[in-house]
């Protein structure tokens, strides 16, 4: 019996206390136009579109919708069409205007708080391709993948948490415009897909300094690391890490003459973490 009674002292602890602000939502702008860091856009309230106007200059061509179907939860499509000529094309290079990369993103993120427990369920699809203009039929090659979380946090204040994660992702289809029967392509998509999927466990703690940003610091525990573990993760710190770890795939994977320097920043291409755009 007073086992049972420490127990449900203990739960009741945990739950216990008013609703807290800290969450891991970007609050809505306040209705008319907004200015970030990297970003303008205008809000309607629950519904907001953005741009970010420097990746344009860089040749990424972005546009992004957001919409809030209630206080924790949010709902975000995003569309991004990369020109690889542009850049180039500052340094003198002839432009190249006849290959473009994109990609469509769409995610549902809900944010269930209990007192001072959270549970955090994130979804995500993505469309990923490349198409090549110049030929007499335009060549197209894309990819569908998915990937997604179930986060759960316990809040020591009112805007820190701590947090354990569970993060996966799968590879659902490519396909090629105008579509083609070759077997061998058919198989190699099917072995693509057999060896794409992957998970991570992460563990860590984030702070929330303000509306709009937190700070994030964790440890990534690799479970299964088929091809998209490349694509894992939903920060820019993330992103970061994907490119060395690919790097780092290259080099093991080459031969001796072509080996690769070694890169460790720390942080960043570790399996531990600090990452400070750590909300959706």
């Amino acid at each position: 019996m007073k086992k049972i009674i420490s127990l449900s002292f203990l739960l009741l602890v945990l739950l216990a206390g008013i609703p807290l602000s800290a969450g891991d939502i970007k609050s809505p702008h306040p209705e008319g136009f907004f200015v970030e860091l990297s970003s303008i856009g205008h809000s309607w309230g629950n519904f907001e579109l953005s741009t970010a106007p420097l990746l344009d200059i860089l040749g990424d061509y972005n546009l992004k919708l957001r919409y809030f179907p209630g206080e924790n939860d949010v709902v975000q499509l995003s569309v991004d069409i990369f020109d690889p000529g542009l850049l180039p094309s500052y340094f003198g290079q002839p432009r190249e205007t006849s290959i473009f990369l994109w990609n469509l993103r769409g995610y549902y993120h809900l944010n269930i708080e209990l007192g001072k427990v959270s549970l955090k369920p994130h979804i995500e699809v993505n469309n990923s391709g490349i198409v090549i203009t110049d030929l007499e039929v335009p060549q197209w090659l894309h990819g569908t993948w998915v990937k997604g979380y179930l986060q759960l946090g316990y809040y020591p204040t009112n805007n820190t948490e701590l947090f354990t994660t569970i993060e996966a992702g799968e590879l659902l289809d490519v396909r090629t415009e105008p579509a083609t029967t070759d077997t061998g392509f058919q198989e190699f998509v099917q072995a693509l897909k057999e060896n794409a999927g992957y998970t991570l466990l992460k563990i860590g703690g984030r702070w929330y300094y303000d509306p709009y940003s937190s700070v994030e610091l964790g440890y990534r525990l690799t479970l299964n690391d088929g091809f998209l573990i490349y694509a894992q993760g939903f920060t820019i710190t993330d992103w970061i890490y994907n490119f060395f770890a690919f790097l780092k795939f290259l080099q093991e994977t080459s031969e001796p003459e072509e080996e690769l320097p070694q890169i460790n920043i720390p942080f960043i291409t570790t399996d531990y973490y600090l990452t400070f755009s750590a909300r959706f």
